[in-house]
């Protein structure tokens, strides 16, 4: 039994010697290699020439190239070993490249160390023939990094195994410029059945642009980046999100996106706020975009539908608002028919979310939606339109419904005009702004012409007469003409049927019933008179005193006493 224990345990022990040495020559066997390009025109891996310690790369290897300096170089992968790591050395700025050429599948090992790494302004092109292929095999993660300016693109299919996929930068990063750009010009996919959990972009441009590129994965996450993509099909169907914070989805090609992922957007890219043009969440280029899953608002953004509408028909969740970047060409819009809408931006057709415009020309068919503390003018034809907080809707021009938010303000006409609307809702804090600088209707006083409904809701009446124009006691002006019989919902705030109000020395008495019986009209009561223009005497106090008695009989008295005291002394005087 003792000589049992003692063979037991000396066969642990050589097992264990066993497991250190395998694990000591793996340790050993795995190197960093460094191309020098010493084989001249032979560039092939195989030659040992072409590394600085005169061996080829073994298994798992890390192999690192100089940055290119005069010209482009170009290195061949002909051996069957796999790779741990591939970096570009940082160097001279330039537009030279690194071209590695691969012969046969090349394996790339996703350890935490493996990868792509390209310094700052530097280039790394990976090619093959169209039997050829790059493959990430890493269980845990594949970073492929990227410094300032640096490009890295992929002209050979490329599987991806486990992931996540990590597409990072190596520095911080502030502008479109400085991005990395990582692009696969070819087929990307998964080697194996089923999806990935998650995908990363942290500071770098991805472009998927060739037809078959895709990020099947269920979520992602995109950090200060841009993703880009030409296939319509690049994100693959159904569950998971594609989670924008202060980055871009640019969307290209010839064909139609139909994106059934949610998509949640917090911010424009790098968060930008102002000067957006370039910088939009969302923006498409020669192609239509339409969001079937859905759009999750985190803070207000911008769309550009530069040159394909874009469609939201699934749900429009957030209250935040979707502006439109200006210019857009003619016929791209935001349509937004959503399921379910709880955002600022009602559903609708919208040419330009606008700031400041004139709008000239007709389209009937879209709608507007004036940004907080803007004003526009509508000379043409738009359908609905929404005043936002503070906002202000001027014009001659004819419109559908009106909708309006806190503060904002309806002025018709070009100082002053005639305005024409469908259903029109005032909001308690709105106002409706009315010049008057004759007695002709839309050429010397302001009118809006309702074909539909009004509710008033309590709003404030503003009368500006122009000119000092003064009218005539009962005169009368029809400030808003209702059609057909329905009566006006609501009154003015503080004007109730029959009551009055003052403008410039001009009292108005104001009807809700007036015209053919719902129209809102203004009569004029009184004026108040600002005294004879004709010149007379000098004022020297007679007028108060006739007006006065008790006055003047003071001011007479007083005087008298005083007579009669100047006289008593200036008799006294004479006798002496």
């Amino acid at each position: 039994m003792k000589h049992l224990k003692i063979m037991k345990h000396m066969a642990l022990g050589f097992l264990v010697f066993g497991f250190m040495i395998v694990l000591n020559n793996a340790d050993a066997s795995a190197a960093t290699k460094v191309w020098d390009g010493g084989g001249g025109a032979d560039t092939n891996f195989s030659n040992p020439l072409n590394w600085a310690d005169d061996t080829i790369p073994s298994n798992s290897d890390d192999l690192e190239f100089p940055a290119p300096t005069s010209s482009s170089y170009t290195a061949t992968r002909n051996i069957v070993s796999d790779i741990g790591k591939i970096t570009v050395l940082p160097g001279p700025t330039n537009n030279f490249n690194v071209n590695i050429v691969t012969v046969g599948t090349f394996f790339v090992l996703g350890s935490n160390s493996g990868g792509i790494e390209v310094a700052d302004h530097q280039s790394l092109i990976i090619s093959g023939s169209a039997s050829d292929k790059l493959r990430f095999t890493g269980s845990v993660s594949t970073p492929i990094k990227g410094g300032i300016d640096s490009d890295i693109t992929f002209s050979l299919p490329v599987d991806y195994s486990a992931g996540p996929l990590d597409f990072n930068s190596t520095t911080a990063i502030s502008s479109i410029s400085e991005l990395p750009k990582i692009t696969f010009a070819n087929k990307l996919q998964r080697d194996q059945a089923g999806r990935l959990l998650t995908a990363n972009l942290d500071s770098v441009h991805v472009e998927l642009a060739e037809g078959n590129a895709s990020l099947d994965v269920n979520t992602i996450n995109v950090n200060n980046a841009i993703l880009e993509a030409s296939n319509v099909s690049a994100f693959g169907p159904g569950s998971g999100d594609i989670n924008l914070h202060n980055s871009q989805l640019r969307l290209s090609g010839g064909s139609q996106f139909f994106i059934d992922k949610f998509v949640k957007i917090d911010g424009n890219l790098f968060g930008r706020t102002t000067n957006l043009a370039g910088y939009e969440a969302i923006t498409t280029s020669g192609v239509a975009a339409n969001f079937t899953g859905g759009v999750v608002l985190e803070s207000d953004v911008v769309f550009n539908p530069n040159l394909g509408t874009i469609t939201i028909s699934g749900y429009l969740l957030g209250n935040f608002l979707i502006s439109v970047s200006e210019p857009m060409p003619i016929n791209r819009y935001l349509i937004i028919n959503a399921i379910s809408n709880t955002s600022k931006l009602p559903n609708g057709k919208y040419g330009v979310v606008v700031a400041n415009a004139v709008y000239d020309d007709s389209q009937s068919d879209v709608d507007l939606y004036v940004r907080e503390g803007n004003a526009v003018i509508v000379n043409g034809e738009r359908r609905n339109v929404t005043l936002e907080k503070n906002a202000t809707l001027k014009g001659r021009g004819k419109l559908a419904d009106v909708t309006m938010k806190d503060g904002s303000h309806i002025a018709p006409g070009n100082s002053p005009g005639c305005l024409n609307t469908g259903d029109t809702v005032f909001a308690a804090s709105s106002s409706f702004d009315i010049e008057i600088g004759g007695n002709i209707v839309c050429s010397e006083y302001d009118q809006l012409k309702v074909t539909g409904t009004v509710n008033l809701n309590n709003a404030g009446l503003n009368v500006n007469l122009l000119s000092n124009f003064k009218p005539n006691k009962g005169d009368q002006f029809i400030i808003l003409d209702n059609d057909n019989t329905d009566a006006i919902t609501g009154i003015f705030r503080d004007l109730p049927e029959g009551s009055h109000m003052t403008a410039a020395g001009v009292t108005f008495k104001i009807s809700y019933t007036g015209g053919d019986g719902n129209d809102i009209i203004l009569t004029v009561e009184s004026i108040e008179e600002s005294g004879s223009s004709a010149p007379g005497a000098p004022n020297t106090g007679m007028r108060l005193l006739s007006t006065k008695p008790l006055l003047t009989l003071a001011v007479t008295t007083v005087s008298a006493g005083v007579l009669f005291m100047l006289a008593y002394r200036y008799s006294f005087a004479g006798k002496k």
